[in-house]
């Protein structure tokens, strides 16, 4: 399943499942901000007619929220968007919600963060039906900056997991690009295979949902969350075919981010060509 995350217009979603289909994708992903009756109607149509499962879908989640804060307001305003759009979310039948899982800004702790997050998921899968929450692994920030963002170990992301009462709605979406800058050397097929093993042995490979693909624009370790289009940056096209190839992430939604929307030789439509490929 190989899509890419599309922009959306007046929460036309049917639309934009017509242009993916029509691009090639089998899967894709977008922004949900509210959802109703109808709209969820033209949305199972068009999936329906395009042949793609709704429940393949990992929809992303604001970015303008910080549910990890220790500060009451964002802190009450993050849980408030993730209901709302998870809700929107299963209303479509999308079976995934993508979520940041924050940063600790503030006069919190990194642990008190972390059971912020916790608290915010916890909630919002009492409040909604089905959808799982993906918790996306981050680049941790520049070296030296003031960063204090979650997720940018294997071990945040299980922390976090451990703390989810329903484990069956909880899992992991695993961006190339921001393991790399976070310091996990995925160049080669022998290093993107210890990855996936460490991932086994601190989380669980029963937790990986989906994957974001991007290559990266900054080097190994370097923090910064700079996509590139895939086989054009520093993790290199050896390790997307390992990607493609390997028999667990293959049966994974994939999506690509990239900088570009052009459909010639560096936006989605080309990155999708050239992954099938493999």
């Amino acid at each position: 399943m190989l899509g890419y995350h599309i922009h959306v217009e007046n929460n036309q979603y049917h639309d934009a499942i017509r242009q993916l289909h029509s691009e090639g994708a089998t899967t894709g992903a977008f922004a949900v901000k509210e959802s109703s009756p109808n709209l969820a109607s033209k949305f199972q149509k068009a999936c329906q007619e395009c042949d793609i499962d709704p429940k393949t879908i990992p929809v992303h989640c604001c970015l303008c929220m910080n549910c990890a804060s220790s500060e009451d307001r964002k802190y009450k305003s993050a849980r408030r968007i993730v209901v709302k759009e998870m809700k929107a979310c299963a209303q479509l039948g999308v079976g995934m919600y993508v979520l940041h899982p924050g940063s600790a800004i503030g006069k919190g702790s990194k642990e008190e963060a972390i059971q912020n997050t916790i608290e915010t998921i916890n909630y919002a899968i009492e409040k909604t039906d089905d959808v799982i929450v993906c918790v996306e692994n981050m680049c941790g920030g520049v070296k030296g900056g003031k960063s204090k963002q979650l997720g940018k170990t294997f071990e945040d992301l299980a922390a976090i997991i451990n703390g989810v009462d329903n484990k069956d709605r909880v899992g992991v979406c695993l961006d190339t690009c921001h393991a790399f800058s976070a310091g996990y050397d995925i160049r080669t097929e022998e290093g993107f295979n210890k990855v996936l093993e460490e991932f086994e042995t601190v989380i669980g490979m029963q937790y990986l949902k989906c994957l974001h693909i991007n290559d990266s624009l900054v080097p190994l370790g370097h923090g910064a969350d700079r996509h590139e289009v895939v086989g054009k940056g520093h993790v290199g096209i050896e390790a997307f075919k390992y990607v493609m190839k390997h028999p667990v992430l293959k049966g994974l939604p994939k999506i690509i981010e990239s900088r570009s929307r052009k459909a010639h030789d560096d936006g989605p439509v080309y990155e999708m060509t050239l992954l099938k490929s493999f």
